[in-house]
């Protein structure tokens, strides 16, 4: 039961009990506000900053020029910046693929804000100039509009794209002429988690949207629940208020859609969740669809899993079988097949004890399987007919992307690791066991071979054996001086990977610093166990996991607790704000990036309620309890000695609302005000959770590593 009871006018403030401010915090105005949950009085002094304000704006404003302040301090700021830019400019070139009679790939000449859509006839053919498709660079002139999902139509004379504001999940669909490269006039708005999905013949897409939001002006700055998603159907031509709504249950505001057309256009899969774990799947025949006459009530719909226990990720439909890559019954998945005709199921490829991340199917039949070992990417080249049979493609260690094609035979792949940028290769089947190198990234100021990277197990708290990846420069002595950056996330099934970063080299040769990525309970590097292991009445694992990690680097004389540093994202933050409250002695400094700080809240606002499967629901009881053991805002402890400590977010948020970390720096600054090491916010403007263009994330990489070294008192190399 939740019960809210406000003592004062919203105007009014407790008592003040005046102390010490030697940081210079802006007053942060506490209420005596509070709520009955669970039949105990809880106390939400903060309250009020989940609303936009003058009185908010303000208080943003002066904690941007606190933390500005501090990085100032590092006076080789604007080097750091230059070598940062610097490293950067190089050109990052996308895996092509052929959509009908032309290839299509992303590129970016080092710098540009965005990377920008190109097409060509011949992509072997060096002679051959590219055309520019789409270029979300001249789209505004702050550069912050990205390119989201697409859906090329079944010949490739349309390309249906989302185009999203300012970081904001929600997004617009365009289509584009490919032929003569202009634009139509449809367009589909109230976008948001959604795809794209052309219907075979052409005259449509899917998508999954909601209804026209009354009062929102500034997309992504609103933090009300997103209820009611819809899956929809839009006819080219047509105005969106005539698109068909294909499903939408009234009943459960809170289930979120996707529908995607099969290659051959004889079925749509639809995929349904309330949650970040576990999907149901329907299936409906374009046989059995009449989009003129559409009657949601009358319609055959096939629900071949009708609960959302497992995750099930729709492969392709080969004849009257339809293929998918499944946790069911398997933690760490197999690929299981759906006969139309039969109308049963059956195991194509088996569980193994590697991980089954993806799984393609090519030109002739050829399947493609990207297994985990050990957080480490590998390949198998199959038929689905016999799976037992097959061999593993003879690439280098790091992060594979593979793209195929069951329409062409070529075939391109590209590999990334800790050292080297991106290495693109290709092969046209069934010549797989003869791939040429078709491109690789020049990295200015970098000399791959100087690079060092290592996997190490240490022991949990629980006897549990964790992975971590240390990368560093060649030569780095184990004194225990070094600067260390520690890196967690640590959930919702996200594994993290090997993978290239030219901004981490400044911190390894500017630095002398030792990069860590620990892979803590939580994500997928061991399957569903393994994030079963630190999710909901778990989750304490994920914290011990990290602490962990950061005692190891000091025993093994990596780093010491003054120079090592914490930091991760959204999720991650909560985790680095959460180690923060439990153990600040092992760390200098923390960085808690777009957090999730109150715990309690958080399935209120926007797409939060999704996150339950990870964090349990806090209107249950038990989970509330349990939640309140951890909860970064609730568990700040002013008896402790904490690091150096900032929250970044922005403004633009809507998937974790930078309400989170107002709330919580509030309290921290407010509960650790006399303290020796400062607790800062950073609020970024017209930018949400990720998506940044180029400019912004570099000048914010700046300001990380300056706040890391004033921290840890780390020194510059020229």
């Amino acid at each position: 039961m939740i019960r809210t009871i406000v003592r004062l006018a919203s105007s009014r403030t407790t008592a003040t009990i005046h102390m010490a401010n030697p940081h210079g915090y802006p007053e942060a105005r506490r209420t005596d506000f509070s709520e009955v949950i669970h039949g105990k009085d809880r106390p939400d002094p903060y309250r009020w900053m989940e609303e936009s304000s003058d009185e908010l704006k303000s208080w943003i404003n002066d904690q941007n020029k606190l933390s500005d302040a501090y990085t100032d301090k590092f006076k080789e700021k604007e080097n750091l910046y230059k070598k940062l830019k610097e490293r950067y400019d190089f050109e990052k070139h996308g895996i092509p693929w052929k959509e009908g009679n032309k290839w299509y790939y992303f590129f970016n000449t080092g710098i540009q804000n965005r990377s920008v859509l190109y097409t060509k006839n011949d992509i072997f053919d060096e002679k051959e100039k590219a055309t520019v498709l789409i270029d979300p660079n001249t789209m505004n002139a702050e550069g912050t509009a990205s390119l989201g999902s697409m859906d090329f139509s079944t010949s490739g004379k349309y390309l249906a794209y989302i185009i999203k504001e300012k970081g904001s999940d929600w997004g617009s669909i365009h289509v584009k002429d490919c032929e003569t490269g202009e634009d139509l006039k449809d367009y589909t708005e109230w976008v948001k988690h959604s795809g794209v999905s052309w219907s075979h013949d052409e005259k449509g897409y899917f998508y999954s949207g909601y209804e026209k939001q009354e009062g929102l002006v500034d997309k992504g700055t609103e933090t009300t629940e997103a209820t009611n998603q819809r899956l929809c159907y839009h006819r080219l031509g047509t105005p969106q208020s005539d698109d068909v709504v294909i499903y939408h249950d009234a009943s459960d505001p809170k289930l979120m859609y996707s529908g995607y057309s099969t290659e051959d256009g004889e079925a749509i899969i639809v995929s349904f969740s309330k949650a970040c774990a576990g999907n149901g799947i329907w299936v409906i025949l374009m046989s059995d669809l009449d989009l003129t006459n559409y009657n949601q009530s009358t319609q055959k719909i096939r629900k071949l899993i009708d609960h959302q226990k497992f995750e099930y990720d729709f492969v392709d439909k080969v004849g009257s079988k339809l293929y998918f890559k499944t946790s069911d019954d398997a933690p760490n998945s197999r690929v299981v097949c759906y006969d139309l005709s039969t109308e049963k199921w059956e195991t194509v490829v088996p569980e193994e004890k590697d991980v089954l991340e993806t799984c393609t199917t090519g030109y002739g039949g050829v399947v493609y399987l990207g297994y985990s070992r050990d957080v480490k990417d590998i390949i198998f080249r199959t038929t689905f007919e016999d799976a037992s049979k097959r061999e593993q493609l003879d690439i280098e260690i790091g992060s594979i992307g593979i793209c195929v094609s069951t329409k062409y035979p070529e075939v391109f792949y590209a590999v990334t690791s800790f050292a080297f940028a991106k290495r693109i290769y290709t092969f046209k089947e069934p010549n797989y066991k003869e791939p040429k190198l078709w491109y690789e990234s020049k990295v200015p100021d970098h000399d791959s071979s100087q690079i060092e990277s290592k996997q190490v197990f240490f022991t949990s708290k629980d006897g549990t054996k964790v992975p971590m990846f240390l990368v560093y420069k060649k030569g780095l002595k184990l004194d225990g001086n070094n600067p260390a950056l520690l890196y967690v996330y640590g959930g919702f099934k996200i594994s993290m990977g090997i993978y290239f970063s030219s901004s981490r080299l400044s911190f390894i040769n500017n630095f002398g610093g030792v990069y860590v990525m620990v892979n803590a309970r939580g994500g997928l590097e061991y399957g569903e166990d393994w994030w079963k292991g630190g999710s909901l009445f778990n989750k304490q694992n994920t914290f011990d996991d990290t602490i962990g990690a950061a005692k190891w680097l000091h025993e093994n004389k990596y780093t010491n607790p003054s120079k090592l540093a914490l930091q991760g994202g959204s999720n991650g933050g909560l985790v680095v704000a959460a180690c923060a409250n439990q153990a600040p002695e092992v760390f200098g400094a923390v960085i808690a990036e777009v957090p999730v700080m109150d715990i309690t809240r958080f399935h209120k606002f926007t797409i939060g309620s999704s996150w339950k499967s990870d964090w349990g629901d806090p209107d249950v009881e038990k989970d509330f309890d349990y939640i309140m053991t951890y909860s970064p805002l609730h568990n700040i402890d002013p008896s402790k000695k904490y690091p150096t400590f900032i929250c970044r977010t922005a403004d633009h948020d809507d998937r974790v609302v930078p309400l989170h970390t107002y709330k919580f720096v509030a309290a921290a600054q407010h509960l650790l005000k006399d303290h020796q090491n400062p607790v800062f916010a950073s609020v970024d403007v017209n930018s949400g959770h990720d998506g940044k263009p180029t400019e912004k994330v570099l000048r914010e990489l700046a300001d990380v590593y300056s706040f890391i070294a004033v921290a840890t008192n780390s020194k510059w190399i020229p």
